[in-house]
């Protein structure tokens, strides 16, 4: 038996809302609509179903959101987790989230050998990136994002992007109180998915080298359009 720890990857740098492809039956209830691609559930807050003691999922893929977004989170992924409806837990956050996260991994989960925590991300494309590495190791191929509903749309697009054919992709949005910055850049990028197309083709280290180097100029630009009024402050 495998010893009961989490395993930290640490590659080297180089209300809930659910969506994904082909959820059918197992879905929260909730009304059906496309979007980029995507068949999108809007859940109504009901229970995964069993599928009859077989896991839904290879695994939940928990992205972190900083300190003040990963807690509900993960405490969405371990719910899940725990109610075995996928075979790992994988958690692709920060150097100031993960071990927040990995906290509460640890004082909710007994049996830790099938969790995997990466450590290196600082964007979302890098959470797709490292989270890749790993679900390739692990041969799973049915994939069941946790992120905060305001960024699973995008999360969604980023890591089909990144993960192509052969593996089935979705979501769980979780209900947060992201601030007003946040929710505006979000709006403001969720307008540019379409550029992803342009990656189409390439490989995983160049979308990762092409977004290290524009991600920097990309955030200050858009906080400064927030504070300058350019960027509409969202209506919640």
């Amino acid at each position: 038996m495998k010893e009961s720890k989490t395993h930290d990857v640490g590659f080297p740098s180089t209300g809930e809302y659910c969506a994904g492809v082909g959820l059918g039956s197992y879905a929260m209830h909730g009304e059906a609509l496309h979007v980029d691609g995507f068949n999108l559930h809007m859940g109504d807050g009901g229970e995964y179903a069993k599928y009859y003691g077989k896991a839904m999922y290879d695994a939940i893929v928990v992205l972190g959101g900083g300190k003040e977004l990963s807690v509900g989170r993960i405490e969405e992924g371990i719910r899940l987790f725990k109610q075995g409806i996928a075979k790992y837990l994988i958690v692709v956050a920060g150097k100031d989230d993960a071990p927040l996260m990995r906290e509460r991994i640890v004082e909710e989960i007994k049996d830790l050998s099938n969790v995997y925590i990466d450590d290196n991300s600082t964007s979302t494309v890098d959470n797709a990136y490292y989270a890749k590495r790993i679900l390739v190791k692990l041969n799973a191929r049915r994939i069941l994002i946790v992120t905060s509903k305001f960024h699973l749309k995008r999360a969604l697009s980023v890591f089909k992007l990144f993960l192509r054919d052969g593996y089935e992709i979705e979501g769980v949005g979780v209900e947060d109180n992201p601030d007003d910055y946040t929710l505006a850049k979000e709006m403001y990028l969720d307008e540019l998915l379409y550029l992803l197309d342009y990656f189409q083709g390439m490989s995983d280290e160049k979308i990762k080298a092409i977004f290290d180097v524009i991600k920097g100029p990309v955030n200050k630009v858009l906080r400064k359009a927030y504070e300058s009024g350019i960027l509409p402050k969202p209506k919640k």
